[in-house]
Formats: C-alpha cells, sequence, structure tokens
C-alpha cells in the first residue's frame, strides 16, 4: 500500500511497517494514518529538544518543566492510545497475526467455523 504523502520519515515507516504485515480496513487506515502523524510529531519534538534544558522559567519565574517536553509527552500518549486502538499483534508469528494477515470476511468466516465445531452455534 502506497505511504500517504503527507507523512514524514518516522510516520512512512510506521505506515509501511504496519501495512506490509496486517490488512486494515479503512477506518483502520484513518486511525494507523492518524498514528503515523502523532509520531511525526513526537520526532520533530525530539529533534526539537535536542541541546533545550529540561526546565524553563514559567510566567512568574518559577522553575517549571519545559513546555516541550509536556508537549512530547501528549504525543506519545497520543500515539499509544491510536496504535492500541488498532490492536496491532505483538507477536508476529502468533495464530492471532496469522488470523489478523487475512481479509475481513476470511476471518469472520473461520471464527464462524471454529464456534460451530466447538457447539457453539
Amino acid at each position: 500500500m502506497d505511504v500517504p504523502n503527507d507523512l514524514g520519515a518516522d510516520g512512512a515507516a510506521l505506515w509501511t511497517s504496519v501495512t506490509a504485515e496486517i490488512e486494515l480496513n479503512p477506518s483502520e487506515l484513518e486511525q494507523l494514518r492518524a498514528a503515523c502523524r502523532a509520531a511525526d510529531m513526537v520526532a520533530e519534538l525530539t529533534a526539537a529538544l535536542v541541546g533545550e534544558p529540561m526546565t524553563a522559567r514559567g510566567s512568574m519565574g518559577q522553575l517549571i518543566t519545559h513546555p516541550l517536553i509536556q508537549e512530547r509527552r501528549m504525543w506519545d500518549a497520543q500515539l499509544g492510545t491510536l496504535l492500541r486502538g488498532l490492536k496491532i499483534p505483538d507477536k508476529p508469528d502468533s495464530e492471532i497475526d496469522l488470523a489478523r494477515k487475512r481479509n475481513r470476511s476470511e476471518q469472520n468466516r473461520a471464527n464462524v467455523s471454529v464456534r460451530y465445531k466447538r457447539g457453539g452455534i
């Protein structure tokens, strides 16, 4: 699947690694695209923090955590949420992953078949 042209290097790498292994439906592709944009933002913020101090001065002169650190933490959390929502399997050789590689209708047929064999239907 072609990498969307609005993604940076980190987002494109994430897109390629996921779509090479798993077939996603259109809504999952949109969620992956959002995750890829989040990965790009994390990379940008990480690069912006290079050489920066961990703290900054607040509006009243108090010492605060550098605002980019807080922003990066927020984007890290967003990326994690989006990736968890895709339910990407951890182990590429597991049965779950092999089933995930099938398209949705094949998977549904397989699930019904398993339930039928167990007497669940």
